[in-house]
């Protein structure tokens, strides 16, 4: 290991201070250490004895892997799953940072993750049935400051038996898989978290076999959750994972600063069904028209940020 530094042991006690007991509970079993463990390391009295618990660490609080990364680098090298630490590929990267500089921003969000899904598709797909991908969005905070739904907008990505299947807007809360990975701010799967349904509306929606909901962070903030469906059991192995919250990192290009939330924000809330849904959509989308004629130089995605706060209120 390389000699660590500090930076992620301060990091740790911030978690740790702002979880009750039963969530440290549960961070602690999904480290294999007991909670006690955790605060030593916390505190500078210890440190992890092996690579496996850093790496666990890492995929248990993602916004810590970039730190235990510069601390523990060679936990990082290697993956026992395959052998092989998956990668972005560098021009990947250039690809998505080259969109960022030259796309204006109203459109930047749908270049760049346009971009993200090709090439996390490129990397996952192989042998796969169907690998479904997209992002669901933190929607605008209610009149209290909370965020209370997360929004799903096209276009997504989607390969095999989902190639050709188009998902429409929709929304989901607190009780998707999407909704608990940004509540609890980490990565959730299915069926691992069998309680938390995937709900997405997707044709042969019976073959999802593994899914995962990754936050998309920046600077302790979250937008929302890229959300990963396949045909595969046990899709998520470690390096998979770590994969796929270099990828949730590399979406956070696409989304200005103020689309990102203090994580004491996000209050999800049950939302109606499908079939009401629908009817909601259907009043966004007579609402940007309308707000079209009078704001002409805006995108109908931008319109359509304007009157969240007014679907919270709609009946």
């Amino acid at each position: 290991m390389e000699k660590e530094n500090d930076r992620w042991r301060a990091m740790l006690k911030v978690q740790l201070d702002h979880l009750d007991t039963d969530q440290k509970n549960a961070l602690a079993a999904q480290v294999d250490v007991d909670v006690v463990t955790l605060t030593r390391w916390a505190n500078g009295k210890n440190s992890p004895r092996s690579d496996k618990a850093i790496r666990d660490l890492a995929l248990a609080l993602p916004t810590l892997r970039s730190a235990l990364q510069d601390a523990f680098f060679d936990a990082f090298v290697v993956d026992p799953d395959n052998q092989n630490l998956l990668q972005i590929p560098a021009s990947y990267l250039l690809g998505f940072i080259r969109s960022r500089a030259s796309t204006a921003p109203s459109y930047s969000f749908y270049a760049i993750s346009r971009d993200v899904f090709q090439s996390m598709a490129s990397q996952l797909s192989s042998g796969l049935e169907g690998l479904m991908l997209f992002f669901a969005q933190c929607v605008e905070p209610d009149e209290h400051n909370e965020i209370t739904a997360l929004h799903v907008q096209v276009p997504g990505h989607g390969t095999g038996i989902w190639k050709r299947q188009a998902i429409r807007s929709f929304y989901v809360s607190s009780g998707s898989l999407c909704g608990l990975s940004v509540s609890e701010n980490r990565p959730a799967f299915y069926p691992e978290e069998a309680s938390f349904i995937h709900n997405v509306p997707l044709l042969h929606s019976s073959r999802v076999d593994s899914a995962g909901a990754f936050p998309v962070p920046f600077n302790g903030r979250v937008a929302g959750a890229l959300f990963v469906a396949t045909t595969e059991k046990h899709f998520f192995t470690n390096a998979r994972r770590l994969l796929i919250e270099d990828y949730a990192a590399a979406f956070a290009l696409s989304l200005p600063d103020h689309q990102f939330y203090d994580p004491k924000q996000i209050r999800l809330k049950s939302i109606p069904s499908d079939a009401h849904q629908l009817e909601l959509l259907q009043w966004l989308r007579h609402r940007v028209e309308t707000l079209q004629k009078e704001y002409p130089d805006k995108s109908a995605y931008e319109l359509e940020d304007l009157v969240m706060g007014e679907l919270n209120n709609h009946d």
